[in-house]
C-alpha cells in the first residue's frame, strides 16, 4: 500500500514497546548486559522485531529504561509517547511516580508489574484486564512473559511502568469512558500497528462495546459522528458508556455485539450516512462508494434530484415538501438492511432502532 507512491510505515504497539523496555531493564538489572541500545522481541504471532532503547540508566538499587513509540502511517495518538520502565529488587527504593489509584499488580513468576503515572488502571468491568489492575491487555502480558522466560529469576522483582503525559494523551482516547483511569493502555493483539488499517480502531470499538455490555440498561447506541452523538445523548439520557462512536464501521460494529447480551441497539446517523446504509454500504466511507441517486429517486417517485448536491439540500431547494418522505423512506430501507445484516451475523434477541433527526423508526 502506498501514499503518494511512498511505502507506508508499519509501527509497533505500546505493548511491544513496553515489552522491549522490560526485557532491556531485566537484562541490565541481572547483569546479563552492561548496556542495551536495542532489543529483539518475539511478537504474539511469532514475528521478530528489533526495537530501539532510547535511554538506559543503572543505579545501585534499580534500573530505569526509556523507549519512545515510533512513528507509523496509521492514525495513532500514542505515536511518539515515552514509556518509562523502572525495575528493582526493592520496591521502596524505586523512585517511580505513584499512580493516583491504589491497585493490584500483575504477577509473572516472581515479577510484579505495577502502573505508575501515565499508565491507566481499570475501574470498570467489561475490559479484558480485570478491575483494579493496570491497563495491560492479556496479549501484551503474554508477550512480556514469553520474552523474559529465558531469564532465571529466583527472587522477587518489582516493575513500574510510567508514560510521560499519559494522562493528557488518554484524553484523546476512549479510555476514561471505558473505565481506564490515569493514563493510556498497553494494547496490541499482534504487536504490530499496520498502516491505515482498521485493526486498531475495531479493537478500540470492541473494548467500548464490552464495557457497554456491563451496563444494566442492556442498550448500546452506535453514533456516526459527534453531532449524532450529542443528539442521541439528549434523546436517550443513558450512562456515557452506552454510547459508542463507530465512525463509518457499521457492519463491523454490529458484528462485535454478538453474544454480548444487548436487548437493544440504536443507530444514530445523519441522512447522508443513513442513505448509504439503506443502499447496502457496510462501511459509509466515500472510498466504498457514494449515494446512488437513481435508487433514491425511485424511492421518492421523482426524477429531479441532482447528484451534484447533497440529498437533503436537493430536496430543500427543489421539492421541500418531500423532505419528510425522504426521512421515512431512507429510514425504512436502512432498517431492513440492518436487520438483514443482523440476521447474517446471527444476532438474536436484540431490538433495533434508528435515530434520525427527531424521529425514531423502530
Amino acid at each position: 500500500m502506498t501514499v503518494n507512491e511512498k511505502p507506508l510505515k508499519i509501527g509497533y504497539s505500546t505493548g511491544s514497546h513496553a515489552t522491549s523496555a522490560l526485557k532491556a531493564a531485566l537484562m541490565l538489572l541481572l547483569g546479563i548486559k552492561s548496556n542495551v541500545e536495542s532489543v529483539e522481541i518475539t511478537l504474539p504471532e511469532g514475528n521478530i522485531a528489533f526495537l530501539d532503547i532510547d535511554k538506559t540508566e543503572k543505579f545501585d538499587d534499580y534500573v530505569k529504561i526509556e523507549v519512545v513509540k515510533g512513528d507509523n502511517d496509521d492514525i495513532d495518538v500514542t505515536k511518539g509517547c515515552r514509556i518509562v520502565c523502572f525495575v528493582g529488587f526493592d520496591s521502596k527504593k524505586i523512585p517511580y511516580t505513584q499512580h493516583e489509584i491504589q491497585h493490584k499488580p500483575y504477577k509473572i513468576d516472581n515479577i510484579f508489574i505495577y502502573a505508575g503515572k501515565g499508565l491507566g488502571v481499570v475501574t470498570k468491568e467489561g475490559l479484558k484486564p480485570p478491575v483494579g489492575y493496570p491497563a495491560i491487555n492479556p496479549a501484551t502480558l503474554e508477550m512480556m512473559k514469553n520474552n523474559i522466560q529465558f531469564l532465571y529469576i529466583n527472587t522477587e522483582v518489582y516493575v513500574f511502568f510510567e508514560v510521560e503525559n499519559g494522562e493528557e494523551i488518554a484524553k484523546n482516547t476512549a479510555n476514561l469512558k471505558a473505565g481506564v483511569v490515569g493514563g493510556i493502555s498497553f494494547l496490541g493483539k499482534k504487536g504490530i500497528v499496520k498502516p491505515i488499517s482498521t485493526d486498531a480502531y475495531l479493537e478500540s470499538l470492541e473494548v467500548e462495546i464490552n464495557v457497554a455490555a456491563k451496563n444494566p440498561s442492556k442498550t448500546i447506541i452506535f453514533t456516526m459522528g459527534n453531532e449524532c452523538l450529542e443528539f442521541a445523548k439528549k434523546v436517550y439520557g443513558l450512562d456515557p458508556e452506552c454510547y459508542v462512536e463507530i465512525g463509518n464501521f457499521v457492519y463491523d460494529s454490529l458484528s462485535l455485539i454478538k453474544n454480548k447480551g444487548f436487548s437493544k441497539v440504536v443507530i444514530s446517523a445523519n441522512i447522508g450516512k443513513l442513505t448509504k446504509i439503506a443502499q447496502g454500504k457496510k462501511n459509509t466511507n466515500s472510498r466504498y462508494g457514494g449515494i446512488d441517486f437513481k435508487i433514491l429517486q425511485s424511492w421518492l417517485g421523482i426524477y429531479t434530484i441532482s447528484d451534484t448536491i447533497t440529498t437533503v439540500g436537493a430536496l430543500e431547494v427543489h421539492l421541500p415538501h418531500l423532505v419528510g418522505k425522504l426521512y421515512e423512506q431512507v429510514s425504512v430501507h436502512a432498517l431492513n438492511v440492518l436487520k438483514k445484516w443482523m440476521n447474517e451475523l446471527n444476532i438474536k434477541g436484540t431490538n433495533l432502532e434508528i435515530l434520525l433527526k427527531e424521529a425514531i423508526i423502530c
